[in-house]
């Protein structure tokens, strides 16, 4: 009901004012818009000249898009840990095109440092904030840096993990306790699936200690299940047996983390 007030909105604002144009997007895996929708409601009721191309925006079709809206600045959100890899990406496919950028997002309010990472301005943490850092950007079009991109990182044993995901959840059965309250099948599948991803983009932004914020959503997991807390440790071990089943040595510095990773009482 929310978005499709906003939308209606936004299909009633005047015609922009101001000659820049604002591309507004969420990068691949992110489906949060509702905050990408504020913005592009409160800047076109400002006078300026909106794209908003919503959630999910794989980089292939921004490429091909680039040459057609020739955005002045682009806006872009990532909720989640694997969002900010994904973010990291097509910030990199933005600069390449010498787009300047900014962004936001639920996950650089609670990773101290990750914002740094991004090669583009940070939003900060308040929608007023984020407005008038995005306003002043276009009304001081000199003062938009450009940033150099950043590398992705360990991306060769991110495509072997994806890989031999699948045959994880088979093999994690057989090192987790047999009880009644154990993971099932299905637990074992979806907590597979959300820590896989995150490993993946801590490993890409450089920093296995990001997966710290993965633990609250496995935290919740346990509970919507009714399974007890201190399974999220079984889990965990089980997790790091089987992949060493797959990878060995290769991936020491996950096994590092999943021995040690300071799960709260």
């Amino acid at each position: 009901i929310a978005i499709t007030k906003i939308q209606t909105r936004i299909s009633a604002a005047p015609n922009p004012v101001h000659s820049q144009r604002i591309l507004i997007a969420c990068p691949p895996g992110e489906q949060h818009t509702i905050v990408l929708l504020v913005f592009t409601l409160m800047l076109r009721h400002r006078g300026w000249d909106v794209v908003y191309l919503g959630a999910n925006v794989p980089r292939d079709r921004l490429n091909n898009l680039i040459e057609d809206i020739k955005p002045d600045l682009a806006v872009l959100n990532a909720s989640r840990l694997s969002t900010a890899a994904e973010l990291l990406g097509t910030l990199n496919l933005l600069l390449e095109h010498r787009i300047p950028a900014a962004f936001g997002g639920w996950i650089f309010t609670h990773i101290p440092g990750l914002a740094q990472l991004m090669p583009a301005t940070y939003l900060g943490d308040t929608l007023l904030e984020s407005l008038t850092i995005i306003e002043g950007l276009l009304n001081d079009p000199g003062s938009i840096p450009l940033k150099k991109t950043r590398p992705l990182l360990n991306q060769d044993l991110v495509r072997k993990i994806n890989t031999i995901r699948p045959d994880l959840d088979s093999a994690m059965l057989g090192y987790l306790p047999s009880t009644p309250k154990n993971f099932g099948t299905l637990d074992i599948f979806e907590a597979n699936q959300q820590l896989v991803s995150d490993i993946s983009a801590a490993l890409t932004l450089g920093d296995i200690q990001y997966l710290r914020v993965n633990l609250n959503w496995l935290s919740g997991l346990l509970s919507i299940r009714n399974l007890e807390h201190n399974q999220l440790g079984s889990y965990l071990r089980a997790f790091k047996s089987a992949l060493e089943d797959f990878l060995g040595s290769e991936a020491n510095q996950i096994y590092s983390w999943l021995e040690n990773p300071n799960i709260d009482p």
